[in-house]
């Protein structure tokens, strides 16, 4: 599915299937389990079907596509709670968009240690906003789900209520702070700077 164009009459369909309930729940289930999947097609610069045009227009459309897709079953808080428990979708989307961060980093980006965080083991790999998964929006799907996500409150009481989940969401933040921040090297004297 994630692998084709994904055409709109598709979507159209879908979205027209979304209020039968025999339809809506094992939809929802097979959203979840292939989350993960989507978010790497999202992320990759490789993966475009054959006759598509350039990958970022097919990830684009994709992203469009699909975020009309998950704001309909995240809508619904007993869904959303629903795929959560059964499917880890909160789980999926964290990961998803620490992937998503993840590749928009480089490892030679790395900010000096004194601009880490004490919380964070290791380098702070910042997000690199010149980075084509953030010029082109490709994390917008993902950051749009964890929002409609979060507005559930028993989502949020989830990620609230778990130590490792929320460890892991605070360790996420980090890659946005101070994402592209500059530093001087300074080699012998500083000169007045006005601007």
């Amino acid at each position: 599915m994630v692998k084709a164009k994904f055409p709109q009459p598709l979507i159209s369909l879908l979205l027209a299937a979304l209020p039968i309930r025999a339809f809506k729940a094992p939809f929802a289930a097979a959203f979840s389990d292939h989350y993960l999947r989507l978010v790497s097609v999202l992320c990759g610069s490789d993966n475009k079907p054959p006759g598509s045009g350039s990958s970022g227009s097919y990830q684009a459309n994709l992203s469009y596509r699909v975020v009309h897709i998950s704001v309909q079953l995240l809508s619904a808080a007993s869904l959303c709670q629903l795929m959560c428990e059964r499917h880890a979708l909160l789980e999926r989307v964290l990961i998803g968009l620490d992937f998503v961060l993840a590749a928009s980093s480089s490892a030679g980006a790395a900010l000096p240690a004194s601009f880490a965080p004490a919380s964070l083991d290791g380098p702070l790999l910042p997000a690199l906003v010149e980075n084509p998964i953030m010029m082109e929006h490709r994390y917008w799907p993902v950051v749009s789900d964890l929002v409609n996500m979060l507005v559930h409150k028993p989502v949020a009481m989830r990620l609230l209520g778990s130590e490792s989940l929320l460890a892991h969401y605070t360790a996420m933040l980090g890659r946005l702070h101070l994402a592209n921040s500059s530093t001087r090297a300074v080699a012998a004297a500083l000169e007045f700077d006005n601007s």
